[in-house]
């Protein structure tokens, strides 16, 4: 029975904080609006919504002191496929030329290091990934030194 107590007791504890985090500091409810651009019960079309998110992308990229960088991206958008998406970057000193894998999730160019055991040479599209020899390049240090 004195176990059932003391579970009570830590429900009871825990219940009064969640309760007292849901109404908020100094008992004012915070509350996080959601705003979509379209609304729920409206089709939008790909198009629209590619072009809503280029001119957001655009937007924060001016933010940047670089500005827009313009580069070639290839590919597959296909989700029941691969789903690559590849681009053309120069590494290491002095510049090779690789086929980088882009991650769409990330800010992150994914490329196959020669220390890499068992790495594909073709990406699911048949795509070249040339490995990087990072013994090669005078500018290129182990990434676990970061």
């Amino acid at each position: 029975m004195a176990g059932g107590g003391i579970l009570l007791v830590v429900v009871l504890l825990v219940a009064a904080a969640a309760l007292s985090a849901a109404s908020g500091i100094g008992g004012v409810q915070r509350v996080m609006n959601l705003q979509r651009a379209f609304p729920v019960n409206q089709r939008v079309e790909l198009a629209a919504l590619k072009a809503r998110d280029r001119a957001r992308h655009a937007r924060m990229l001016q933010s940047f002191a670089g500005g827009i960088a313009n580069f070639p991206v290839f590919g597959a958008s296909d989700p029941f496929e691969t789903g690559l998406y590849y681009t053309k970057v120069k590494l290491g000193t002095p510049p090779r030329e690789f086929n980088v894998q882009i991650d769409t999730g990330s800010d992150i160019l994914w490329v196959t290091c020669s220390s890499c055991n068992d790495c594909p040479n073709t990406s699911g599209l048949g795509i070249e990934l040339a490995v990087f020899d990072a013994a090669s390049s005078s500018t290129a240090f182990p990434s676990f030194l970061l």
